[in-house]
């Protein structure tokens, strides 16, 4: 650590103690935005289509992938709260400030790049539904799949084109906030649907009239899938980064009640729409829960559409953070030059079009990369960074932060494993 930068560290330990200090300025010089704007747009970056996939984790059974969940949502809080707890007021809020102040700018890199990897990752694979997104609007919409008269590719660069290079001119990605709206609403209208039907099959049949259901499984691969997939989606700390700096009286205190609530009603609609897919069809072969429906009815079709606009809208939402990323590690500056945006925006569709069109096993091998960055993001970076700039002052939470390193990454590390 830097000399200067310890002295600094050192002189604002104490008003880290507290969970009202502000965090950023609210000078009036730009807008702020209520908690629940904020909360739309963290929705949007952590769930996309989720939920829709869920069902898959009961493989595990009900009541243990209840368990999952819990565990990896209250990890996750906990390994937020050692991140905010180093965050300076105004100055070091983000992986790559607080990387600088605690290990100097000569490695900065390596933050900003596992970053870009991680999301990436979840980028190209909403890219690669983009062809099944359309081909299913099409069908619905016009009673006619266009998909069949174009090239996968082309479908591909035109939709991201569409939906990603006009919100790169913006400058800000509160301008984002009218798209997640709507990608919300229908989201939750999906999940809803799930669950309405949920509703009938119980009172028609009953809750498990097969006893087929399984509520205890404690495999290891079993644990391991689930917490996969709840460990990517409560995973929204860059973003809350981004974010918080716009919130209405930003204290610490907010912006942690901001990750609790996100996080919160995240968990609920994944576990909520999981729990009803596997009681609803209590079978693993399709990838998304929508797929069992039959395209029969406007209600139907509607749940459809919307699971195809949040993917392509949660893409929009990664891309123009990876634009700004780019622009951001090459040349700070470069990212008020909307000619180094576009630019910054084509490479990540055209990278993002590039990984769609390879096998599925080197898309599986990238998204493997994006899964061990997401591990030091997740876990190993709050957990050092609290240790790098409080140490044990608080004893309470610096054992909590090795704790958090020692337990979570080797589950992590076998979960990667388990997936290759």
């Amino acid at each position: 650590m830097i000399g200067g930068d310890k002295l600094v560290i050192d002189a604002l330990l104490d008003s880290r103690q507290s969970d009202d200090r502000l965090l950023f300025k609210n000078d009036g010089s730009q807008k702020t935005f209520p908690m629940i704007s904020i909360i739309s747009l963290l929705l949007k970056v952590a769930i996309t289509n989720d939920p829709y996939s869920m069902h898959a984790g009961f493989k595990s059974g009900i009541i243990f992938n209840a368990c999952i969940c819990l565990f990896v949502f209250f990890v996750t809080n906990i390994s937020f709260h050692l991140f905010v707890k180093t965050w300076l007021y105004s100055t070091s809020y983000s992986y790559s400030l607080i990387w600088k102040l605690c290990y100097g700018a000569k490695t900065i890199i390596i933050p900003s790049l596992m970053i870009i990897f991680a999301y990436y990752s979840i980028s190209s694979l909403c890219t690669v539904q983009f062809y099944e997104s359309f081909s299913s609007f099409s069908k619905i919409a016009f009673k006619t799949d266009f998909s069949l008269s174009a090239s996968k590719y082309v479908i591909t660069i035109v939709i991201s084109l569409v939906t990603v290079i006009p919100f790169i001119l913006k400058e800000s990605m509160f301008d984002l906030l009218l798209i997640s709206n709507i990608s919300n609403f229908l989201l939750i209208y999906s999940c809803s649907f799930v669950g309405y039907h949920f509703v009938v099959k119980v009172f028609r049949d009953g809750f498990d009239p097969t006893h087929k259901l399984v509520y205890w499984n404690p495999d290891h691969k079993a644990f391991l899938s689930s917490f996969g997939l709840f460990n990517t989606a409560f995973f929204i700390h860059p973003f809350i980064s981004v974010f918080s700096q716009r919130l209405e009286n930003a204290t610490e205190s907010r912006v942690k009640k901001l990750v609790w609530l996100t996080t919160l009603i995240t968990g609920l609609l994944n576990f909520l729409t999981g729990f009803c897919g596997y009681v609803l069809f209590n079978d693993f072969s399709k990838e998304t829960i929508i797929e069992y429906f039959p395209a029969s009815n406007m209600f139907i079709d509607l749940a459809k559409i919307g699971m195809a606009v949040s993917n392509v809208f949660g893409n929009t939402a990664f891309s123009y953070y990876l634009a700004f990323q780019q622009c951001d590690l090459i040349y700070e500056k470069s990212v008020k030059s909307i000619p180094s945006r576009i630019i910054s925006g084509v490479i990540v569709i055209a990278f993002n079009t590039f990984i769609s069109s390879m096998p599925e096993s080197t898309v599986s091998y990238f998204g493997l990369l994006g899964d061990i960055c997401f591990v030091f993001l997740a876990f190993v970076f709050p957990s050092t960074f609290y240790l790098r700039v409080s140490g044990f002052k608080n004893m309470t939470m610096g054992i909590v932060a090795i704790l958090i390193i020692i337990i979570l990454v080797p589950i992590s590390v076998f979960q990667i494993k388990e997936e290759f």
